[in-house]
């Protein structure tokens, strides 16, 4: 009796061993998985706050870019609203190839220039 005791304890024992083996590589894998988690959440957030890096430098850019055509347009407004006062006029013609006594000027610019006389 005692000799099938014996076996059956034995038996016992070695479904319990096994069963502890079991729980420890199930536990070993939970640990494994539960690393690999930790280690992708913390490239995540690293990338991310890279891309917020990228993000602010590109804004900045922009910001700088506006700045500058804001600057751009208003140094092109006072130059404009300096050249309107005195009406100039930037067309210019010369001389006829055929014919040297006459010039190419609109009949206005002649009238114009007849009056200052």
């Amino acid at each position: 009796m005692q000799s099938k005791e014996a076996a059956a304890n034995k038996l016992r024992y070695a479904r319990f061993k096994r069963r502890c083996n079991t729980i420890k590589v199930r536990k070993s894998r939970e640990l494994e998985v539960r690393r690999n988690l930790l280690e992708l959440r913390v490239q995540e957030q690293e990338s991310r706050r890279l891309l917020l890096e990228k993000i602010k430098a590109k804004e900045a850019l922009v910001d700088a870019q506006k700045l500058q055509i804001s600057n751009a347009l208003a140094i092109h407004d006072i130059v404009e609203a300096k050249m309107s006062r005195y009406n100039i006029c930037l067309l210019y013609t010369s001389p006829s190839p055929r014919d040297l006594s006459t010039s190419r000027m609109p009949s206005s610019a002649c009238k114009k220039k007849k009056k200052k006389k």
